[in-house]
């Protein structure tokens, strides 16, 4: 890797890791997607952004989005990884690979967090402002105040009605980001984007509906996934996989038997620590600092994955 090849990375550092770094409302995850487009569009690659829209009677309407770039319909490697920011979680567990990360009790803790916000709202409009808006009347100072304060606390409770995005994740899930987009400069300098595609997917963090949109745009289509979740962690490189590595590839391959992680592609890769349970845990560090070396390191890993024969 060149100078040059530095800079951009330290480029997507500052960029996907701190400015664009916080991926959770749907005008963060829209600037995202805009900026994602542009990097695989200077790259000379097609880019089509899919958005299903979700929501009922009694429930918001949301919009999810996939990114796409490069050729579905005739590309043999097809390279994924999530994008958006996972939730806040109200314990000091340790992220782990390949799941969503979505638990009952830190939606119990937000839940609990929003009723004790619309408690004390209920008790200051109680006690400070309607006494004073019975004298003053609607049309008053107090009246305005009145106003102000229930807007803000509903605005409050609608933020708060899906969690609090973590910050700081410039591990989990920027650093996968930095290495596709980087890998996608690599191979267009050595002709080699033909046979290579990419999907940035929505909702990894929580439901994974991300994952059920890609598979319904490739529909029959079979071409070899390969999904990435913090590989810019700290720890060696982990693949899971039931198929064939590139020999003496440097990264411990462990076999893939669950049928959930099997559904995100034929090689998962990550980084990090294996515990007893060989459950892989990923270190964040308590800094959100990320090494420009090691996602280099990365980059060169996946090109010679890809340069293998179907």
């Amino acid at each position: 890797m060149n100078a040059a090849d530095r800079e951009r990375v330290q480029d997507f550092i500052l960029r996907y890791g701190y400015i664009f770094g916080t991926r959770f409302s749907f005008a963060q995850k829209r600037r995202f997607l805009m900026m994602a487009r542009r990097e695989f569009e200077l790259c000379d690659m097609p880019v089509d952004i899919h958005k299903v829209q979700m929501g009922g009677t009694w429930v918001a309407k949301k919009v999810y989005r996939n990114l796409y770039a490069g050729d579905l319909d005739r590309c043999t490697w097809l390279v994924t990884t999530y994008y958006d920011t996972p939730i806040k979680s109200f314990s000091r567990r340790r992220a782990e690979a390949f799941t969503s990360g979505f638990r009952f009790r830190d939606l119990v803790a937000s839940s609990v967090v929003s009723m004790l916000l619309v408690l004390g709202a209920a008790e200051i409009l109680w006690s400070t402002l309607i006494p004073p808006l019975r004298q003053s009347g609607v049309f008053s100072i107090w009246g305005l105040v009145f106003v102000i304060v229930l807007f803000l606390t509903c605005a409050a409770v609608i933020r708060l009605r899906e969690g609090i995005a973590r910050r700081g994740n410039v591990i989990r899930n920027s650093s996968s980001l930095m290495v596709i987009f980087q890998l996608a400069n690599v191979l267009r300098r050595t002709n080699s984007l033909s046979h290579v595609a990419f999907a940035l997917i929505d909702e990894g963090c929580r439901c994974e509906l991300g994952v059920k949109m890609l598979s319904d745009r490739l529909g029959d289509r079979h071409p070899r996934r390969v999904y990435l979740d913090a590989v810019g962690a700290v720890g060696s490189v982990i693949c899971f996989s039931r198929l064939s590595t590139p020999y003496r590839w440097p990264a411990i391959v462990r076999s893939s038997s669950s049928e959930e992680e099997l559904s995100k592609g034929e090689y998962l890769i990550t980084a990090g620590s294996e515990d007893d349970s060989n459950r892989i845990h990923i270190h964040i560090d308590e800094k959100g600092e990320i090494d420009t070396d090691r996602i280099l390191s990365r980059v060169s890993l996946l090109e010679s994955l890809l340069a293998m024969e179907r």
